[in-house]
């Protein structure tokens, strides 16, 4: 039998399928009597873009940010999911899924199994953080 308290769902948001995760990710707490926190993390526009102008960035961080809210209540909405259980923050994404792990005492983190970069490798997010975790790390394949 699956025991885990809380579950933190790391995602990224970008994806057709974020709201089918979203729910198989419930499903697996449910089975787990576990509670989940929906996570996803901008990453800064100037360590992503290397964008020279400051106030430039700013704004568009800015919007980034509200962009993925748009998405994170859309998905949250259409899975039934609880709103005050979701965060949406800024910082690098690896150290930020990291820190609110262990911040939310989670004892398992989820991410989204359908990112690979070109050697068919999980992406250095994903890496990091199951070489870094100190908790269980399920990596989720996209939904059918």
């Amino acid at each position: 039998m699956l025991s885990f308290n809380h579950v933190l769902f790391a995602s990224k948001l970008d994806s057709k399928t974020c709201t089918q995760t979203l729910r198989k990710v419930m499903d697996l707490a449910e089975i787990a009597h576990a509670k989940v926190t929906l996570l996803h993390v901008v990453k800064p526009i100037l360590a992503a873009y290397n964008s020279p102008d400051l106030f430039e960035s700013y704004d568009l961080e800015k919007a980034l940010i509200a962009e993925a809210k748009a998405k994170l209540i859309k998905h949250a909405k259409e899975a039934n999911f609880p709103m005050e259980q979701t965060i949406i923050t800024n910082g690098n994404p690896a150290k930020t899924i990291l820190d609110y792990a262990d911040k939310l005492d989670c004892d398992l983190i989820v991410l989204n199994g359908n990112t690979h970069n070109v050697f068919g490798r999980l992406g250095s997010t994903a890496d990091a953080i199951i070489n870094r975790a100190k908790c269980n790390v399920f990596i989720l394949r996209q939904a059918v």
